[in-house]
């Protein structure tokens, strides 16, 4: 296993490979392939490839790439090294893309809180708001799919700047809901179209 042993450049090849075998991927890569591009330190490929990849949904609605990509802008905005951003990060910051995240995946916060863990007492009155109290995946599949994520993924959010940037942008998601209501509603709708429970 590369990842056990640490050769995420190596796993992120292997990925790379078996898309370009069979893009429709049955071999899962695309649920692993954004978290060894991050272990890589591979960010500047990772948002192309969300870019450029084709499939039946945006790769941003995934549970994995919706979380994964505030990361990657964040180490490049970080890094200096970000040369103009492609269209999926178009005037999009860490904050903007990480705030969105939470607005459509509401539910990977609470078991990222849960997983990590994240012990500081801000996440009890955050996951209090009833936005992040009563969301739920929606359907099996997503959930699944979050669950795959949280597993694979928890340990990069133990980072104290991934944490900030995590809090700080779900008290910002907590203040827009609180100011407008129907931006909860409308993401949710989002999530419904991108995951109908009509498709598992």
């Amino acid at each position: 296993n590369l990842n056990r042993r640490g050769c995420h450049r190596s796993a992120l090849e292997v990925c790379k490979l078996l898309l370009s075998l069979d893009p429709d991927d049955p071999m899962g890569a695309l649920f692993c392939i954004d978290y060894f591009s991050l272990r890589a330190e591979e960010y500047d490929w990772l948002e192309k490839f969300v870019d450029v990849y084709k499939s039946d949904n945006s790769l941003w609605l995934f549970p994995n790439f919706s979380y994964s990509l505030p990361i990657c802008r964040f180490y490049l905005e970080q890094n200096g090294t970000s040369k103009g951003l492609n269209k999926v990060t178009e005037k999009a910051t860490s904050d903007d893309l990480m705030e969105q995240a939470l607005m459509l995946h509401p539910l990977i916060l609470k078991k990222l809180v849960a997983k990590a863990p994240l012990k500081d007492v801000a996440w009890t009155r955050i996951l209090k708001h009833s936005f992040f109290s009563s969301c739920e995946a929606g359907s099996p599949s997503l959930e699944h799919l979050i669950n795959i994520y949280v597993e694979r993924n928890f340990i990069m959010w133990r980072i104290p700047d991934l944490q900030k940037l995590l809090k700080e942008a779900a008290l910002c998601v907590i203040e827009s809901v609180d100011q407008k209501k129907s931006d909860a509603k409308d993401w949710a709708c989002v999530r419904q179209e991108a995951f109908s429970s009509d498709r598992n």
